[in-house]
């Protein structure tokens, strides 16, 4: 019947939320106004796809993703693959969001001021209004 099949229907996999921290790693942690790095950590039984980067204290950097393949253990070697095209485009925005900021601040005074960090598609400068702006 058709509760029968569906009952013995595989269980889709939901990938698991993982935290890891290396010894050494070429991925760049969220700081200074700048996003961190995602990419992928490939193991000899699996795969995690790293969605975020951060430094929750100096000289700790965890890698925060998904396991999309197989399974990760602690103790494992991995090789720890930055996307370098996100990478590239991230500290572009993040450099002219300082250009765009020090000219704004050149000309509008501390009414310009950076409010999100630089991310790979967009940069954002907001401004403060002044008591003489009605």
């Amino acid at each position: 019947s058709a509760l029968n099949a569906a009952r013995s229907a595989p269980a889709r996999m939901v990938p698991s939320v993982v935290e890891v921290v290396l010894r050494e790693t070429p991925f760049y942690a969220e700081s200074g106004g700048q996003v961190g790095d995602t990419g992928e950590l490939r193991g000899p039984l699996g795969l995690v796809r790293v969605t975020d980067t951060q430094s929750p204290i100096a000289g700790l950097i965890v890698h925060a993703g998904e396991v999309a393949e197989g399974e990760i253990a602690a103790g494992e070697p991995v090789e720890a693959m930055v996307d370098a095209a996100r990478r590239a485009d991230v500290v572009r925005n993040h450099t002219g969001t300082h250009l765009l900021h020090a000219a704004l601040h050149e000309v509008l005074g501390p009414a310009a001021r950076r409010r999100r960090p630089g991310a790979p598609s967009r940069f954002r400068v907001a401004r403060r209004a002044s008591s003489k702006e009605g």
